[in-house]
């Protein structure tokens, strides 16, 4: 079963990702340039299954096994890819584990201690 639901307050996003399976951000065309969403998804255990059109796809997901990045319009990769993950609960048990881990690189923290690691580069030279 597919829910689309209204909006949600953000205190309760938590509970709303803990309520599905999947994050599907089916994005068409430009202007999604990263889709928080499949941060927030990930790090609540979430497979996410992004169009190409989503800015974040390559970095989120690509071949770090944390779900499907799909062309925009592709809807039998969409259902395939479902229905992959509902009839193999192993993969969907690793694919929502890799989601958590690949997700916590993200942290602010991780990202400060980049930024000032490529500054102290600029610096020095």
């Amino acid at each position: 079963m597919m829910s689309f639901l209204p909006f949600q307050n953000q205190s309760k996003m938590p509970l709303v990702y803990r309520l599905g399976n999947a994050l599907i951000l089916p994005s068409k065309g430009p202007g999604e340039t990263w889709g928080l969403a499949a941060n927030e998804a990930m790090a609540c255990g979430l497979p996410v299954i992004l169009s190409s059109k989503v800015g974040s796809a390559p970095d989120l997901v690509g071949d770090k096994g944390t779900g499907l990045v799909f062309s925009p319009g592709d809807v039998d990769a969409v259902a395939g890819y479902i229905c992959k993950l509902q009839k193999d609960r192993a993969l969907y048990r690793q694919t929502s584990e890799s989601a958590r881990q690949h997700i916590r690189s993200f942290s602010f923290e991780k990202l400060a201690e980049a930024i000032e690691r490529e500054m102290q580069k600029i610096a020095a030279n």
